[in-house]
């Protein structure tokens, strides 16, 4: 997939040192554009996070440690790059993967995709990844797909707000380039501050909430970036053309 205004990674089918290590690199050098994640293998695999050999410590307990350590240090690479993210998830998703794609802004599914947390079945659950998904699932909901450890179609993610939109898969190409002219129209030194104010106003009070984005709202509009998109627009440039 290559799209003009995006910078396409596709994900390895496991995370290993190797491709732990070329990832860092990649989300190291954010290029200012938008940034879509697919998948190892259209059609049957988005990525199955981290290899279990990675996390086994029966030769390396410290080695273990160090990779599982690497894997969490990318997620939160992931979730600070300062340009929109989208995953274009068209296969399965399992543990890690799942991950990934629930920390990117929009998650784009075909019918092909499934997600799936087996991690219990191994003896621990998925601590890394669970913030990013409880900012998408709701408690209950997270948890019962994180006890029950097998597959769920794009249709039961799309209920439990895991992805946003499903897509037929002769589709998912031209929706993602659709997706990716929207998004890249925006301001992306806003996303920083957009992003840490939905996690912070989350837990306030309403009327402490409202008054402290009203001041948020103000700084960002007298930013001198911000007063020439305005004026552009007031003086007849739609900001979407």
């Amino acid at each position: 997939m290559e799209l003009s205004h995006a910078r396409v990674i596709a994900l390895p089918a496991e995370f290993d040192a190797t491709s732990l290590r070329a990832l860092e690199v990649a989300f190291g050098e954010p290029d200012g554009r938008v940034l879509v994640l697919s998948g190892h293998a259209p059609g049957t695999t988005f990525c199955r996070g981290l290899s279990l050999e990675q996390a086994a410590a029966s030769a390396d307990p410290d080695a273990a440690r160090r990779s599982l350590q690497r894997f969490a240090d990318l997620l939160v690479l992931l979730t600070e790059l300062p340009v929109p993210r989208v995953a274009a998830v068209d296969g399965a998703a399992i543990g890690g993967g799942v991950g990934f794609a629930a920390a990117c802004d929009v998650v784009l599914a075909t019918p092909r995709a499934t997600f799936a947390l087996p991690e219990l079945l191994w003896g621990f659950f998925p601590a890394s990844i669970w913030p990013v998904l409880s900012d998408r699932v709701a408690g209950r909901a997270l948890e019962a797909l994180a006890l029950q450890g097998h597959s769920i179609d794009a249709a039961e993610a799309l209920r439990i707000g895991l992805i946003d939109r499903i897509v037929p898969v002769h589709a998912l190409e031209q929706a993602v380039r659709q997706l990716v002219r929207s998004v890249a129209r925006g301001d992306a030194t806003c996303l920083a501050p957009l992003r840490t104010w939905r996690r912070r106003q989350a837990s306030r009070p309403l009327r402490e909430a409202i008054l402290e984005g009203g001041s948020i709202t103000a700084a960002l509009v007298a930013r001198p970036s911000t007063q020439r998109r305005l004026q552009r627009y007031l003086d007849g440039e739609a900001p979407w053309t």
